[in-house]
């Protein structure tokens, strides 16, 4: 049997993978730029692979400060995105 994973958890483990850090390291409190090390544009990766894996689009004035963002707001900001989606059809 498969095991169903929740965005949440697929958000984190993106975040890792592109980050290039241990999943264990990435909590919804985590901010990856301060706590993981990440520079703001090794956030561009997961932030596009966020993108592809919900099949959502990301504008650059939702996340002015996209770097300053928990991994918990980034989690937010695709399950807003995702409703959003789903309510247009």
């Amino acid at each position: 049997m498969s095991e169903v994973k929740t965005l949440a958890q697929r958000v984190r483990e993106i975040m890792a993978f592109n980050i290039g850090v241990d999943l264990s390291l990435v909590k919804e409190e985590t901010r990856p730029t301060t706590d993981l090390k990440a520079d703001s544009l090794e956030l561009v990766e997961p932030a596009m692979a966020l993108e592809d894996e919900f099949n959502i689009v990301i504008d650059d004035d939702e996340v002015p400060d996209g770097a300053s963002l928990t991994v918990g707001e980034w989690i937010a900001l695709v399950e807003r995105k995702v409703e959003a989606k789903h309510a247009a059809r």
